[in-house]
């Protein structure tokens, strides 16, 4: 009965796949597996379970030694960084216009009731050219505005000349500027502006000579003459020409002129004449004003030198002697 009741023992690698799709290899495999599915169940779990253990172990031990230590090393560390990137607050002032420097405040009478407003002027800044508006205010009223453009490093006197007012000598003047628009040079077309603008303003000056008036000799008016000459390689269709009158250290005057076709290498004669009563002068400072970054103020370059045996063209070659300089525009005041 014991005998019968016993299961019979099934050998797996007597049987056959009547179909030859299955191999006894492969029936093999599972039953293995289904014998041991519930343990390999359990082991998966387990290794999952481990895995996360260790993760959030490593976790906690890797958030307290920042706390512990990597809050303080982030600390001196972001000083550090702090510390080694430049303060552009500071260094803003060297890079952008600085303001036009104003010296002393001059009124001349070189008339009866007209009068010649006077102050001397510096653009400071290396790379910026200043369009300046600008007009003097006194007790009781104010002069016309007038606009003129300042290259940098340029010193020269900015004045109303022959303002005519009738009550008598204006008292507190004050020099306004009205507007300002400053203009950057690039580096690209102009590598240093303030040599670029003193080699095309190379101007000297010759044989003055001062005569006051003289009712006995039959002399009207003062008579200020002198030779001007241009020692640069370019020419100019014409130059405003400031005259500054000088008696010792002190200023005495302001005259314009204008001088037309001034070629590289000429001397121009210059005489002008003042009304100023009991004029002194015994010296003279000029300040020739052109716009060296406008290529329309030059005159055309000429070939009229001729290498000998080459023979001379029948008409002069004529070109640009001056490239035009493009500037941009950073800011109006």
């Amino acid at each position: 009965m014991e005998e019968a009741q016993k299961k019979p023992t099934i050998n797996v690698d007597r049987y056959v796949d009547p179909t030859g799709e299955y191999t006894t290899k492969q029936l093999r495999l599972s039953e293995w597996y289904v014998r041991n599915r519930q343990l390999l169940g359990q082991i998966g779990t387990g290794a999952l379970i481990l895995f996360a253990v260790g993760f959030n172990l490593y976790g906690l031990f890797a958030w307290g030694n920042y706390l512990v230590f990597g809050i303080t090393e982030d600390l001196a560390m972001e000083q550090q960084v702090v510390g080694t990137f430049q303060n552009y607050n500071r260094t803003k002032p060297l890079y952008q216009a600085q303001a036009l420097e104003i010296q002393e405040i001059d009124v001349f009478v070189p008339a009866n009731n007209r009068f010649d407003f006077v102050a001397n002027v510096t653009n400071p800044n290396q790379r910026y050219t200043a369009e300046v508006t600008y007009k003097y205010t006194f007790d009781g009223g104010e002069t016309d505005e007038a606009l003129v453009k300042l290259l940098p490093g340029e010193n020269r006197p900015l004045s109303i000349i022959g303002f005519d007012r009738e009550e008598g000598f204006p008292t507190n003047v004050r020099f306004e500027l009205v507007y300002i628009r400053w203009n950057r040079i690039s580096p690209h077309y102009v590598f240093n502006p303030v040599s670029y603008v003193a080699e095309r303003l190379n101007f000297s000056l010759e044989k003055v000579s001062f005569t006051a008036s003289s009712v006995a000799d039959n002399i009207p008016s003062n008579k200020i003459t002198f030779d001007v000459s241009n020692n640069s390689v370019y020419g100019y269709k014409y130059i405003d020409l400031y005259i500054e009158l000088k008696n010792g250290t002190q200023t005495v005057g302001i005259m314009k002129t204008v001088l037309e076709e001034f070629g590289p290498g000429e001397t121009h004669s210059v005489d002008i004449r003042n009304t100023t009563q009991g004029l002194s002068v015994g010296s003279i400072n000029i300040y020739p004003v052109v716009d060296v970054f406008d290529k329309t103020q030059f005159l055309p370059a000429r070939a009229l030198e001729v290498v000998p045996g080459f023979k001379k063209p029948e008409s002069i070659i004529e070109t640009p002697s001056s490239d035009s300089i493009e500037v941009t525009p950073i800011t109006d005041l």
